[in-house]
């Protein structure tokens, strides 16, 4: 009996499997990288305040007794780091677009610069929704990259080294 050998083998298989699967990686990895570009602030539920969870505990079972003892609101890091990184995205749309040329001792650039040139949207605290300042510092490392360092002023959170 004579086999057909004209048909595709394991080999040609497992290739076209791990070709599909490499597709399938990029795929996943890109749709995860548009998904982190998209992640606003105002599209999450970042911009409330966190209560401490004995805090909101104690305030619901005296809610019922009409106390009004003051609620301890603390910011989340996590939504100024998230502007810190926006504004790292947006300094570094500023140089290569802009074209600005970085002195050896490095370049400041404001936030308000960032927000006039429309790189960036104005970024709000988000305990009083008052307008946060900040700069970006950007240096050339020896490889032509940049090293870009921000520090942020909300009324409510401070970058260190502001």
């Amino acid at each position: 009996m004579k086999l057909n050998n004209h048909g595709w083998g394991d080999k040609e298989f497992i290739i076209s499997i791990v070709a599909m699967l490499v597709v399938l990686l990029v795929v996943v990895i890109n749709v995860h990288r548009l998904y982190d570009a998209l992640d606003t602030p105002y599209s999450t539920n970042d911009n409330t305040p966190v209560e401490k969870e004995e805090k909101k505990q104690e305030t619901n079972t005296e809610s019922k007794e009409q106390t009004s003892e003051p609620v301890e609101v603390v910011y989340n890091e996590d939504y100024y780091k998230k502007y810190q990184n926006k504004m790292i995205d947006a300094t570094r749309n500023y140089v290569i677009y802009a074209s600005p040329s970085i002195p050896s001792e490095g370049l400041r650039v404001d936030l308000s610069t960032l927000v006039s040139k429309n790189y960036i949207e104005s970024l709000n605290d988000m305990l009083d929704g008052s307008v946060c300042e900040g700069y970006s510092f950007v240096k050339l490392n020896n490889d032509s990259s940049l090293n870009i360092k921000t520090y942020l002023n909300c009324s409510n959170y401070v970058t260190e080294g502001y």
